[in-house]
């Protein structure tokens, strides 16, 4: 959090609880930098722990995260905007993300906002099932899956999924429904996939890492401390264990056996 802070400014808030100081989480704004999203991207971001969900305090602080950008860009208003009315739909505050995603969609027109405009079709669609249990929405799921394919931004519409099915099951369209679980199962399996390999890269670098660290820091005959060694090794040893004793073997004509 640090680091991201030193290099773009502003991240995440600490949420805490006003009435006994309590650390519940984070909230705020931050530019998408997550492998396969959009990066650069302005998203509103939360983490809560359990005990803390449905009471309010994510909605209340990320509507503070957005209304302290007093002079704020478009495109962050819009972006903060789009991905708050999904995360509201999360939570269950369905009227707060319906109107949160229409106002997106007026900003996103006005100003030719693409990918601000697609989140919040989903945000507005998801809300509007909820409120008005309509099925016409579904239309304007697939018109946001289609353009948000051509964006590159479907990581942030699998939140419309289950509306989905939804919507195809209770209308009888069973095969239709089963198509789109078999495609999030395999979105949630590529993903995983995708994480497992990504953490075995993680892991074969460290060792290479270490493996490299020593042979280069180890005679490749003898297995023996090298003078590389020696030189990261003994200034730790002079500081920590004084008083320290150093004998030099030198052999002559070993280089024609080494």
């Amino acid at each position: 959090v640090e680091g991201y802070r030193a290099d773009h400014g502003h991240t995440f808030w600490v949420v805490e609880r006003q009435s006994d100081g309590a650390l519940l989480g984070f909230c705020g704004l931050k530019r998408s930098n997550q492998p396969g999203g959009p990066q650069g991207m302005m998203e509103v971001g939360w983490r809560l722990r359990e005990d803390a969900w449905g009471q309010g305090y994510a909605k209340e602080a990320a509507t503070a995260a957005l209304d302290a950008q007093l002079e704020r860009e478009v495109v962050t208003e819009a972006t903060a905007l789009a991905h708050r009315s999904v995360m509201l739909n999360a939570i269950g505050h369905h009227d707060a993300a319906l109107a949160d995603a229409l106002q997106c969609r007026e900003l996103a027109k006005d100003h030719e906002l693409q990918e601000c405009e697609v989140v919040a079709m989903v945000g507005e669609a998801v809300a509007r099932w909820h409120l008005e249990h309509d099925p016409s929405v579904l239309q304007l799921i697939f018109d946001a899956a289609s353009r948000g394919k051509e964006l590159n931004i479907g990581t942030y519409l699998k939140s419309s999924a289950r509306v989905s099915i939804d919507i195809l099951w209770e209308s009888g369209r069973y095969d239709e429904a089963r198509e789109v679980m078999n495609k999030q199962f395999e979105g949630v399996s590529l993903a995983l996939r995708r994480e497992r390999e990504a953490r075995w890269e993680h892991v074969r670098l460290g060792v290479s890492l270490r493996t490299t660290a020593a042979i280069s820091e180890t005679d490749p005959l003898t297995n023996l401390p090298n003078r590389r060694f020696l030189h990261t090794w003994l200034p730790q040893v002079l500081e920590q264990c004084p008083p320290v004793c150093v004998a030099l073997l030198d052999l002559d004509g070993f280089k024609a056996v080494n």
